[in-house]
């Protein structure tokens, strides 16, 4: 729902949040893709970074610099985020394009042709090993439920075992990396 200002006259929201589709809130994508666009800052919540430090991508390197001992204890989980400086957006838009695929076509899409989910699901499963987002932020980057992202994971483990192509090709693509 729209919360503050009351838009003016000529700001036809239905219009703009009918671009928006497979999305739960097309207020905030229409909000997180301006924000985009215009390099604008988000607010505090939004920007709660790995978990526990709040601030701009340079105050939590600052933070980063100072405070961690160098490799990351396994006491202590949060460590491991923090020191992983990983945008996984990023690499989903490589890895990506060095499949010949589209993100964007991944996300729009309800249902993908079987060598496009083969793709979707090596994609999904490089972003879930990282093991810095939750099931439910990776589901978003391709349209998925949490739960959704925990059942295409476990298929494609299973087709790894199985499958020596599907294996050399994982390896290529983080080999480019």
């Amino acid at each position: 729902m729209l919360t503050g200002k009351k838009p003016p006259p000529w700001l036809h929201l239905k219009l703009i949040l009918s671009q928006l589709k497979n999305t739960a809130d097309p207020y905030q994508a229409y909000r997180e893709n301006a924000q985009n666009y215009s390099k604008e800052e988000g607010k505090l919540w939004e920007d709660l970074q790995h978990g526990f430090i709040l601030g701009s991508e340079r105050f939590v390197k600052t933070i980063k610099a100072r405070c961690l001992p160098g490799p990351p204890q396994a006491e202590i989980p949060q460590q491991k985020s923090v020191a992983q400086d990983v945008d996984p957006a990023s690499i989903l838009h490589t890895a990506a394009g060095r499949l010949g695929c589209s993100m964007e076509r991944f996300k729009q899409s309800g249902k993908v042709s079987a060598p496009d989910a083969e793709n979707r699901d090596m994609l999904l499963y490089v972003i879930w090993q990282l093991d810095t987002q939750t099931n439910q932020r990776i589901g978003e980057f391709f349209g998925l439920t949490h739960s959704a992202v925990s059942r295409r994971v476990s298929l494609f483990k299973k087709a790894l075992k199985k499958d020596a192509a599907l294996r050399h090709r994982l390896d290529l693509l983080k080999s480019k990396n």
